[in-house]
């Protein structure tokens, strides 16, 4: 008698017979039996840490496939690492099954307020803030004098209303 992983046959369950079923045979002959071990299962990889490319290839060695990718901002973790998984580490799914990444946008940083100020100071403010100052080069119609600054904005997509270093 062997075992065969299946994703089909209930574990415990007959997958085949050698010979197969209507074969015929001498009445001592044997029959070997293979037996369902139920679907193949494995633990999901201890990844927390790893650049994104690197926590994929090692998914993929234990034969699970990585799946979708979500970004948020972390304390702890730096740019580009992974936070967390899901299922989380070490769980144990079906070969094949998907795994969630979570990656790291890095650290968040809170965005001075720099209406009204100088130019050079908002900027300084700004850069000292671990920010990219980009003037706009539009004028605008404001209560504040020439040459300060009359609002800030986000650059088009960079999520919620905090930066990145």
């Amino acid at each position: 008698m062997t075992e065969a992983y299946s994703d089909t046959v209930e574990r415990g369950t007959v997958i085949r017979t050698d010979p197969e079923a209507g074969a015929r045979i001498r009445s001592h002959d044997p029959v070997s039996l293979t037996l369902s071990k139920g679907p193949r299962t494995v633990r999901v990889p201890d990844v927390d840490g790893y650049q994104l490319d690197k926590a994929r290839s090692l998914l993929k060695e234990q034969g699970l496939e990585p799946g979708m990718v979500t970004r948020e901002f972390s304390e702890d973790v730096r740019r580009g690492l992974v936070i967390s998984t899901g299922p989380a580490k070490g769980t144990k799914v079906r070969a094949g099954s998907a795994v969630t990444l979570t990656v790291s946008k890095g650290r968040p940083v809170d965005v001075p307020d720099v209406t009204g100020d100088d130019l050079d100071d908002a900027r300084a403010e700004l850069e000292e803030a671990g920010l990219k100052v980009k003037v706009a080069a539009a004028r605008v119609t404001s209560e504040h004098d020439a040459g300060q600054v009359a609002g800030r904005r986000r650059a088009a997509a960079t999520g919620p209303p905090r930066a990145t270093r």
